[in-house]
């Protein structure tokens, strides 16, 4: 006689397969992304302006003045 150990051999195997696929399916969302092409890419930013010192921001500014 056989005694219930609690789960069939054909149950573990069922499970398993069902956990691996959950497990590849959820997991899709950790997947490195691929870089955008450079068609893609943003566009560069343009240089910042060249100051001399502080008097040239100010002068830049208040040109009202």
């Amino acid at each position: 006689m056989r005694r219930d150990q609690g789960i069939s051999r054909r149950g573990f195997l069922v499970g398993g397969a069902a956990g691996a696929a959950a497990l590849t399916l959820g997991l899709r969302c950790f997947r490195a992304e691929e870089p955008p092409s450079p068609a893609e890419a943003p566009p560069a930013r343009p240089a910042p302006p060249a100051y001399g010192d502080w008097r040239d921001v100010y002068r830049e500014r208040w040109r009202w003045d």
